[in-house]
């Protein structure tokens, strides 16, 4: 049986490797040959030596991928082995930003840390996810009594626009403020024209 190594968990965008770990020292003219039968998923192999370079390309879901390894040497019987693998979305969290208000201010607008940096790209074009497509929503409304409130993202939407990926939310909290009211945030004038502070005594009129 031929002896290779197994690739690990393969994540879209990933760029892996499988290698012979035959002795191939003392055979003659060893040739290895590396075949995908599917190349939605995986890449053809770059193939240097005993070992083979691929890309993955897309999600496969529940399709499985076979590549076959062939051993060939003068005077030997030819070896092979097939794996199976498939290629999983790769996972992405958005951090959703805290935001602040007081109550009876309108809801600040809903924002999150740029992920960009960890979007796949192919010969230099980066994968494009529309701003759009990120929907952000909390409880709290305009007139909401002061405290925390969730901020929270719909990951399956964007799951479901973009296979290749598996996003999901770092929830935000939106803090609502109620200003403090001093117990001396009145005063009364004399009516006098001078601005004169009223210092008489309170009565029930009053």
């Amino acid at each position: 049986t031929l002896a290779l190594n197994r690739p690990g968990k393969i994540i879209y965008g990933d760029h892996f490797t499988i290698r012979s770990l035959q002795d191939d020292s003392s055979s003659i003219n060893v040739n290895y040959t590396f075949e995908v039968d599917n190349t939605t998923y995986i890449s053809n192999a770059t193939v240097t030596g005993n070992k083979a370079e691929f890309d993955a390309l897309k999600y496969s879901g529940s399709t499985n991928i076979q590549i076959k390894v062939t051993r060939t040497a003068d005077g030997e019987v030819p070896l092979s082995k097939t794996i199976t693998v498939q290629v999983l979305p790769k996972p992405i969290e958005i951090i959703i930003d805290d935001k602040e208000k007081y109550k009876g201010e309108v809801n600040p607008t809903l924002t999150y840390q740029d992920f960009r940096s960890q979007l796949v790209s192919w010969n230099g074009v980066q994968d494009v996810i529309e701003e759009n497509d990120i929907k952000l929503s909390t409880t709290a409304k305009t007139n909401s009594n002061a405290g925390a409130y969730p901020i929270k993202g719909d990951s399956n939407t964007l799951n479901k626009t973009y296979p290749n990926y598996s996003f999901s939310f770092k929830e935000g909290t939106l803090t609502i403020k109620e200003e403090a009211i001093e117990d001396d945030w009145y005063h009364l004038e004399v009516d006098d024209g001078n601005n004169t502070a009223y210092t008489g005594d309170w009565t029930n009129q009053d």
